[in-house]
């Protein structure tokens, strides 16, 4: 009896560490507090520049918000990483007024934005993905993520994106318009799998000793 308690309490050891990591990084990922990683009512315009984007930081396993403004001339670039461990999983249209009724989201892989301000002069298959959002396709307050992987003749995706670095081209060719989105990004399977792989072996090792 002795031998088995003492073997149980060597396999906690183990165990209940990775646990109670895992249960907390799952815990932040649902968390309903929200990081504004840029605002540019009070950290300034975003980079017009896509060569040197701004860069803010996305919340690991959590929500992110930016909001901005684009049109009438003005463009936005941005950069930000997806970190280890973690997928990019949502892209909400949270807000979206004046302007026109659509507005145009490009996205690449990588620290900067190698296409020009000219949607007749870039290279379609250059980008990871683009949409169009906003009132006219009814996409403010849905998840647009998916609609970005489908971008025609672009490189495409399905699904969540991996641990990276990524850049934003946000435009409008008409008048002014003020946006936001939420990035959500949560543990990547196979890292959250790790932890919980545990307790198999741990329920395999137990029925055995005798």
């Amino acid at each position: 009896m002795k031998c088995f308690l003492s073997h149980i309490k060597v396999r906690f050891g183990i165990l209940c560490p990775a646990l109670v990591y895992v249960c907390g990084v799952l815990i932040a990922a649902t968390s309903d507090a929200q990081q504004f990683g840029w605002d540019e009512s009070g950290q300034g315009d975003l980079s017009n520049n896509r060569l040197e984007p701004s860069a803010f930081t996305l919340e690991t396993n959590g929500s992110t918000t930016l909001r901005g403004m684009v049109g009438d001339g003005d463009i936005d670039y941005f950069t930000f990483e997806v970190a280890e461990g973690s997928e990019w999983t949502s892209l909400v249209v949270n807000a979206f007024s004046g302007g026109d009724q659509l507005a145009f989201f490009g996205l690449q892989s990588g620290p900067v934005f190698t296409e020009p301000n000219d949607i007749t002069a870039i290279n379609i298959g250059n980008l990871l993905g683009y949409t169009l959002y906003g009132p006219g396709n009814g996409t403010v307050g849905t998840d647009i993520l998916d609609d970005v992987g489908k971008g025609a003749l672009s490189q495409g995706f399905s699904g969540s994106l991996a641990a990276g670095e990524y850049t934003v081209w946000l435009r409008q060719g008409g008048p002014e318009m003020s946006y936001e989105f939420t990035f959500v990004t949560i543990p990547s399977p196979s890292c959250a799998g790790l932890a919980f792989g545990f307790l198999p072996m741990f329920s395999r090792r137990r029925r055995s000793v005798g």
